[in-house]
């Protein structure tokens, strides 16, 4: 006779509700009648350990909260600065957490294996201050990140300016992982949700950025996630691109925002180019092709630095909407035919070179390293192959 799993009632029917499933589909899912759902809710009957195994993996819980006698806090564990108009955003989708999750183990490790190796601390993180000059800000991001107007002329598009921006930001010590799924490539993130996030650490500074966006857009999220770093500010954000940086409602968005728009697209650069006698499109135009940004961007910079009018701004969105809007279809603007750049992308080239050189070390096993990176161990060893 199998063994009666003794959960909590309560916890069933919180993870439930948590997963957004009905009892009728748990009950489908499982291949069980939803009296026996219910009756599980109710505490009226026990699940086999079998059942109850199977019940935590759909609901999306570790097998341990079942037996927990309340329901853990099960936010993010970040500082969430998606407000709006001064009110909280709705609680947080399972693939949002896990993404978040599983971004914070990656970066842990990391930042315990730099410890453990006496790898100095940054120190760019936490140098900026809300309330300091913008201009200067951006300028001081701009040398450290080496973006120089021969680095812009090497460019020969946004989209080439948009690698270079992420292997630079790499090159000094920032991991950027770049994704539009959460497990294996079965959940889309929803780009509503949020568009990045950063985790401050002197040592490991982490970067993520929802790829479901659309590309012009992520070098400004890139821009202003890293701003969150020179403030030694972690957070979850979504930037409004209908916006000026003034209306946000936090203080740390306002200041990220006009930091980032800065750091792209120098006001200086904009007041020596902006020409009233000529149309919007020709003065964006021009000033993408200078600085190598999309038109989103400098539209953005433009409007924060009242060259466009609202109407004039939101007309010119409106006008160019694909520039800016995540694609219907939700694609992953990081997945493709090559593995190796998705898994880079996704993972942070510095962070797989550091769990490759931790295996050479012996600092940390095979089994773990492939977990850390959801691969098979076969596959992992292939990767650092690749690496040399």
């Amino acid at each position: 006779m199998s063994t009666a799993a003794y959960i909590t009632s309560a916890i069933v029917e919180w993870a439930r509700s948590r997963a957004g499933i009905s009892p009728e589909q748990l009950a489908s899912s499982l291949k069980v009648p939803t009296a026996t759902v219910l009756a599980w809710e109710k505490g009226e009957v026990k699940p086999t350990f079998t059942r109850a195994e199977a019940l935590a993996k759909r609901l999306r819980i570790p097998f341990g909260y079942l037996f927990l006698s309340k329901p853990p806090d099960d936010g993010i564990p970040l500082p969430d600065l998606r407000t709006e108009t001064g009110q909280r955003p709705q609680q947080p989708s399972l693939d949002f957490i896990e993404i978040v999750r599983t971004t914070l183990l990656k970066q842990q490790w990391y930042s315990d294996y730099l410890k453990e190796i006496d790898r100095e601390k940054l120190p760019f993180v936490g140098s900026a201050r809300i309330g300091s000059s913008v201009v200067k800000a951006a300028a001081e991001m701009r040398r450290w990140l080496g973006i120089t107007p021969q680095m812009r002329e090497r460019c020969v598009s946004w989209e080439q300016f948009k690698t270079e921006f992420v292997r630079q930001t790499e090159s000094i010590g920032v991991l950027v992982m770049r994704s539009g799924v959460a497990g294996n490539n079965l959940r889309r993130l929803a780009v509503r949700e949020f568009r990045g996030f950063a985790i401050v650490d002197s040592l490991a500074p982490t970067v993520f950025i929802n790829s479901r966006d659309a590309k012009s857009a992520q070098i400004f999220t890139l821009a202003h996630e890293l701003v969150h770093i020179w403030l030694g500010e972690s957070g979850v954000s979504n930037p409004n691109p209908t916006k000026r940086s003034t209306e946000e409602t936090n203080v740390i968005e306002q200041f990220c925002n006009r930091v980032a728009a800065e750091l792209l697209v120098p006001s200086e650069g904009v007041s020596e180019t902006w020409n009233r006698r000529e149309t919007i499109e020709k003065n964006i135009q021009r000033l993408a092709s200078i600085y190598r940004v999309s038109r989103y961007v400098v539209a953005r910079q433009v409007y924060e630095l009242d060259h466009l009018t609202r109407d004039q701004y939101l007309d010119y969105l409106d006008q160019y909407k694909t520039l800016w809007k995540p694609k219907e279809d939700g694609t992953d603007e990081e997945s493709g035919g090559n593995f190796y750049v998705t898994f880079f992308a996704r993972n942070s080239l510095t962070l797989v070179a550091g769990i490759v050189r931790a295996l050479g070390e012996n600092r940390i096993t095979y089994r773990d390293a492939s977990t850390l990176l959801s691969v098979k161990i076969a596959t992992l060893k292939k990767v650092a192959d690749r690496l040399g």
